[in-house]
């Protein structure tokens, strides 16, 4: 159990990465895809140490992200919450006050195995934190940018306006309405030739 951090640095750099030894931690820089440190470089600082409080190795990144550069707060937690639930490992801390974003992974040590854990998964918690940083990245970094929540809550659009009925659509509503068009054309007639013989109502329709 005390090689632990030893046994570690030394599967990390047979990977050719590098590490450096900080007071009881590591401190490796892991390279992304998409995912850009706050100085624009492709990749995630991640410390490394053992927590013997709760018997467990745990890599974390931290500032992963910076909320203090968003513009709209709910919404890039939010986003960070729904990758979250596809992701069976890392877990994002989040600091209020500081506005830190941390993404951090624990693993159980096993007193029987040397070094605490087996190298299969050592490497499995490595590279959950940068596959994490790289499938959250542009979406996050596109909330922070705008303050809308979520594009479902933009207004929607107004609905256009009914095309006015032409000549011809009128004529054939009225017509339907008086009970056909050979009906209109004998109720014209009937009244064209009351106004001939000079007097009388309009005829009933009835």
């Amino acid at each position: 159990m005390a090689n632990t951090i030893d046994d570690i640095q030394r599967l990390i750099t047979a990977k050719g990465l590098h590490v450096e030894r900080l007071p009881g931690a590591l401190s490796a820089h892991l390279p992304t895809q998409a995912y850009k440190d706050s100085a624009g470089r492709s990749q995630l600082e991640v410390r490394i140490h053992v927590d013997t409080h709760h018997n467990c190795l745990v890599m974390d990144a931290p500032w992963a992200f910076d909320s203090r550069k968003a513009v709209h707060k709910e919404a890039m937690l939010s986003c960070l919450l729904g990758e979250v639930a596809k992701s069976p490992l890392v877990r994002p801390q989040y600091d209020a006050e500081a506005g830190e974003v941390r993404l951090r992974v624990d693993g159980l040590l096993d007193a029987h195995l040397e070094g605490g854990m087996s190298s299969g998964n050592v490497v499995t918690m490595l590279q959950a934190l940068p596959a994490f940083a790289d499938s959250v990245y542009l979406q996050l970094s596109a909330v922070m940018r705008t303050d809308a929540v979520e594009p479902s809550a933009q207004p929607s659009p107004a609905p256009a306006p009914a095309p006015e009925p032409s000549r011809e659509q009128r004529l054939a509503d009225i017509a339907r309405r008086a009970g056909g068009v050979n009906r209109l054309a004998a109720l014209f007639r009937m009244q064209e030739r009351s106004r001939k013989e000079g007097g009388g109502e309009t005829p009933s329709r009835n």
